[in-house]
């Protein structure tokens, strides 16, 4: 009985870690939507903190967090942490803080202080609103927009007069011209469309994770698919096998637009995004509209109706904006009228001549950012 009763608390034990394991993960899949990764400096009284985590600050609707020991610690502050409430404590001299992971407010001294944005987890570590966590311990954050870096004070007489606005969302990032150079860090996911980029040697030096035929639907299932460098695998491998990568294009939509909702698309693209910036943090991330096809083609595929694709397109373009990366208008290089231009499309009315390939990476090197 003795025996049996330890077996029962050994297993209960086990199962208790894999709920906990996969809350983990749900509260960490939430987060990784609705951030963009910046990647700042951060100082202390002007000498640089070490974010020995390896994750980067990021912003969430338009507030910046930063990983909690990194930066608690070198301010002083003692850290445990409360499994069964996701529960932060953090305490300094008589300063006693608590933390929660997904609440809107933090406990200071026993006083409720709210939050714009909850503190969250990302990449397993414990994320918090900076500016938020300054202001109720009476530390002064600023921000240095120029140089991306970001100052913490604990004396006031040391603050410097700079830019004290939180950073800009990528998605309203000034574009500028790039030449070749500016893709040999990229990679570029996505169908039949994508492929052509890579079969025509349009993109010198740049990667690419594409496949004809892959839609969005095979893509999340982790389908083994022949892809463009000749290799029989699923996507999610081959964007996890890809190295030295700061930019990632993505187009996808186009295998599918006729019987996938504009809700199972998006949710699809969400998926994608939150596993690129899993396996690849700090990138940014473009999001590709989806290319119009010519009108005879449209007329017996009511999917690729030019208020169809510019529906799709439009809750596309809001999505890069919500999660804070980038979106490219690739679909207005090609249309006319919504539809696509006769002089570039191929004979089956969906795909592209090489002249039209060389259109769109003209697009692309008009449409870069600086990435710091």
């Amino acid at each position: 009985m003795r025996n049996f009763s330890y077996k029962l608390s050994s297993a209960f034990m086990y199962i208790s870690a894999i709920l906990i394991a996969l809350v983990f993960l749900i509260l960490e899949s939430e987060v990784v939507f609705a951030s963009s990764a910046i990647n700042p400096q951060i100082n202390l009284d002007g000498k640089p903190i070490e974010i020995s985590s390896g994750q980067p600050a990021v912003i969430v609707s338009g507030r910046t967090l930063v990983p909690l020991r990194d930066v608690m610690v070198p301010l002083g502050y003692d850290i445990s942490w409360d499994e069964e409430s996701f529960t932060a404590y953090l305490s300094r001299e008589v300063t006693r803080i608590a933390v929660t992971i997904g609440e809107s407010r933090m406990m200071v001294n026993g006083s409720a202080v709210p939050l714009d944005v909850p503190a969250t987890l990302i990449g397993w570590r414990t994320m918090l609103p900076l500016r938020a966590i300054g202001e109720a311990t009476g530390f002064t954050v600023r921000w240095d927009g120029n140089r991306n870096l970001i100052s913490i004070y604990t004396d006031p007489d040391s603050i410097e007069d700079i830019d004290s606005e939180e950073p800009a969302s990528l998605s309203n990032a000034p574009r500028i011209a790039v030449d070749d150079s500016y893709f040999y860090d990229a990679l570029f996911v996505g169908d039949s469309l994508v492929f052509g980029l890579h079969h025509y040697g349009i993109i010198p030096n740049a990667t690419f994770v594409a496949s004809t035929g892959i839609n969005l639907s095979t893509l999340r299932q982790g389908t083994a698919v022949a892809l463009s460098d000749g290799s029989h695998r699923s996507m999610q491998q081959a964007i996890a096998s890809a190295s030295e990568i700061s930019k990632v294009y993505i187009m996808m939509g186009t295998n599918g637009i006729n019987w996938l909702t504009h809700s199972s698309m998006y949710d699809s693209y969400r998926y994608l995004i939150a596993y690129i910036e899993e396996t690849i943090p700090g990138v940014v991330i473009f999001i590709q509209g989806i290319l119009p096809a010519t009108y005879t083609y449209s007329e017996s595929s009511q999917g690729f109706r030019a208020a169809n694709v510019q529906g799709y397109n439009n809750g596309l373009k809001e999505l890069a904006e919500e999660l804070g990366h980038i979106y490219l208008d690739v679909h207005s290089v090609f249309a006319v009228d919504g539809y696509l231009r006769s002089d570039i499309a191929a004979q089956d009315g969906v795909h592209i001549t090489v002249t039209g390939y060389r259109s769109w990476y003209e697009y692309l090197k008009a449409n870069g950012i600086v990435i710091n």
